[in-house]
């Protein structure tokens, strides 16, 4: 079996068409509808944990969210279910702290940022003296990342914020974003893996702990603690309510802010191969079950 790494989502789409692949990763939502009809291709969708989020510089002098009430008002304006159908074409769902659908995970619809409106939104950042704000937002150019940035850049119009998209490709993205303590961005789009528990990913929003955000956000003993507290709890009722708090702690922080579900699709030729997927994948990689896939004897 023979592994290539292509960037380029065309380039993946034709090899499957042709042959020359027997299969691919998609990112690109609109991929399955580009590929319907081709004979002997199938795409398969997972449900998945994995979900994108938007850092908020607080560290960089020139940022201009080293204010909480603007990333307040930023975190409120972003339509993440116009995301969750547009940019991933209903193949992801709103999402907070602890990724949707796992035990005890916070429920996104309530709160702050989906239940205050845009109005609260434009009051801070009058209040922030940043009414006319425009910001530079830093994304790699794998899809469906740059479809959900011109998203956050059109929720944010209605407030009355420009968002200049940075399109980089990912080592160029990573340097801008990880390259300097503090990093000299504005704002970024990036994923975190979800993983299988409501827990383990809280501890990504403690920079003690996770180190790679030092450089963007700032630690605070609220969160820290909020984030001891979910995890010394077994699963229940009182670790609900301690990851509840987490997530309405982490909406007025603002530092790191939870979008929306990433979803992964595999296209394969079934004349060429037999290969088994998870039905939901919470680790970033959608090719976990490789080793088991067969290749299809041609008659």
């Amino acid at each position: 079996m023979n592994v290539e790494i292509v960037p380029q989502e065309a380039a993946r789409i034709a090899a499957l068409q042709d042959g020359s692949a027997s299969m691919v990763s998609l990112g690109n939502v609109d991929s399955p509808a580009l590929l319907q009809g081709a004979r002997d291709v199938e795409v398969l969708t997972q449900a998945n944990t994995d979900f994108y989020y938007l850092m908020l510089n607080s560290q960089w002098e020139n940022s201009p969210f080293t204010d909480p009430r603007v990333r307040q008002a930023v975190n409120i304006a972003v339509d993440r279910q116009q995301i969750a159908d547009v940019a991933l074409g209903g193949l992801g769902r709103p999402t907070g702290v602890t990724p949707t659908g796992l035990p005890d995970a916070c429920e996104p619809g309530e709160l702050p940022s989906a239940t205050a409106d845009l109005d609260t939104a434009r009051d801070l950042l009058a209040e922030a003296g940043a009414e006319d704000l425009t910001f530079e937002l830093a994304v790699f150019s794998t899809e469906p990342a740059p479809a959900v940035a011109q998203v956050i850049q059109q929720s944010l119009e209605e407030v009355g914020v420009t968002v200049q998209i940075e399109q980089l490709e990912e080592t160029s993205w990573n340097g801008k974003v990880y390259g300097e303590v503090p990093g000299e961005f504005d704002a970024a789009l990036s994923w975190f893996a979800g993983y299988a528990d409501s827990g383990m990913v809280t501890k990504w929003w403690d920079p003690d702990t996770a180190g790679f955000n030092l450089g963007f956000m700032e630690s605070t003993d609220e969160l820290s603690g909020l984030i001891d507290a979910v995890n010394s709890q077994p699963q229940g009722s009182e670790r609900q309510e301690a990851i509840a708090d987490l997530c309405a702690a982490v909406e007025e922080d603002a530092q790191m802010v939870p979008l929306v579900t990433r979803p992964s699709m595999v296209g394969y030729r079934c004349d060429a191969a037999s290969l088994s997927l998870h039905s939901d994948e919470g680790y970033g990689n959608p090719f976990r079950l490789l080793s088991d896939a067969r290749m299809v004897q041609a008659e």
